[in-house]
């Protein structure tokens, strides 16, 4: 089973409790801000009696009404009754012109279009926009922008845990109630974030020195924050587990983004130099495959050649030389040559692992080649999809066939 349909399968699992916890933090992620959670016993897996289950409150002083549900059965009634509960001024002390926004979690797996539009309208009649948020897009984000939720909440490891956003990083901090809190108001220092703004205009790295419990990690978080509100940078902080980062950073770094990067507590970083080292022969690998599907997109035999060539890259990187040859070539008779599938797979044991991976690796190309300029690109990888999904049924049965004589 594949990490990503790992982490989908224990949301599916989950309790009403452990849902809610799980979706508070993943919205706090999202941005929303100042949470309270009314439908739990806080420091518990405990579900309480709450309406809204939890509301954040706006810059605008507006709320976000939140409500979650793991229930499966007569789910659209389910949603209409939470629904008209978070409209009844009686019930949340609330009037309906003080709603912002009204978000619905859950994990119901058969929410058809007919169903979410009726919904949707259903509060825009109200004044009030609906944000649905099922079992695929919650496991989804989770697995490729906040793994570190992976990990907390159902224990699936995605990454080290080393590369968090600022959001995350503070939250994760704050948690421990001996450390001092990161999450509180910056006063007082502007000159020095000025003259630090003014040193990284300058150059691409700045020190922050100084003796232990003067401030150094919360005036970086400062700077990394208007810097990045200004200029647009998304911004990772690297709190160090004694693990190797590359991986994480390959994952982690998005083509067309502009990065700043916070590295708390430098001096306990082992491996810095080397790990950068690794990141920059990637960067460049990746700069030169780009070029190459520039200058020769339309050169169907060269194109094959290049495919061919990066098969031992990771899927995430060979994703990304797929969707800039789409961009330039959309010939479906050049793309059905191509080798899309990396050849690194395998191990020992049962194959159908294996095969699950290449399904999904396959299903996140089907974004790249919607509409209809893609269609038989479209049909040619939904075609390979269902080839490993009867290779899969063959494997089951052999599996079972074979565990029946052993």
């Amino acid at each position: 089973m594949s990490k990503l349909t790992d982490i989908k399968s224990r949301i599916n699992q989950m309790d009403g409790g452990a849902f809610q916890n799980l979706c508070d933090a993943y919205l706090s992620y999202k941005g929303y801000k100042n949470a309270y959670s009314l439908g739990m016993y806080t420091g518990t897996d405990k579900t309480a009696k709450g309406n809204p289950d939890t509301y954040f409150l706006t810059a605008e002083n507006k709320y976000v009404f939140v409500m979650y549900t793991t229930q499966k059965t007569n789910f659209l009634n389910k949603v209409i009754e939470d629904i008209d509960k978070c409209f009844d001024s009686k019930k949340t002390g609330v009037s309906k012109e003080d709603i912002a926004e009204l978000i619905y979690c859950h994990t119901y797996g058969r929410l058809g279009p007919g169903d979410d539009q009726y919904l949707r309208e259903y509060c825009e009649k109200r004044g009030v926009v609906l944000t649905l948020i099922g079992l695929d897009q919650l496991g989804n984000d989770i697995f490729r922008e906040c793994p570190i939720l992976a990990r907390d909440f159902l224990g699936i490891s995605i990454d080290s845990g080393q590369i968090l956003s600022l959001e995350m990083f503070v939250a994760k901090h704050d948690a421990n109630k001996m450390s001092a809190p990161l999450g509180t108001e910056f006063l007082l220092r502007e000159k020095e974030l000025e003259k630090a703004k003014a040193a990284l205009r300058d150059n691409d790295v700045l020190l922050i020195a100084g003796p232990a419990g003067v401030g150094k990690t919360r005036f970086a978080l400062e700077l990394c924050r208007q810097l990045a509100e200004k200029n647009g940078y998304t911004v990772f902080v690297i709190k160090n587990n004694n693990l190797q980062l590359y991986e994480d950073l390959v994952s982690a770094i998005e083509e067309g983004k502009n990065y700043l990067v916070l590295v708390d507590d430098a001096n306990e970083l082992s491996g810095l130099h080397h790990e950068a080292s690794r990141w920059e022969i990637v960067v460049k690998q990746d700069l030169w495959m780009q070029h190459i599907i520039e200058k020769y997109g339309h050169d169907e035999d060269r194109m094959c050649l290049l495919f061919t060539a990066i098969e031992e890259l990771s899927c995430e990187r060979r994703r990304k030389a797929v969707e800039k040859f789409l961009a330039l070539n959309a010939d479906p008779d050049v793309f059905e040559r191509l080798s899309l599938e990396p050849s690194h797979w395998g191990g020992i044991g049962s194959m159908i692992p294996d095969m699950q991976e290449r399904i999904e690796y396959l299903r996140s190309l089907l974004p790249l080649v919607s509409g209809i300029k893609y269609l038989k690109q479209k049909q040619r990888i939904e075609r390979e999809i269902g080839c490993w999904k009867e290779r899969i049924h063959s494997e089951e049965v052999r599996e079972l066939l074979e565990s029946w004589y052993c």
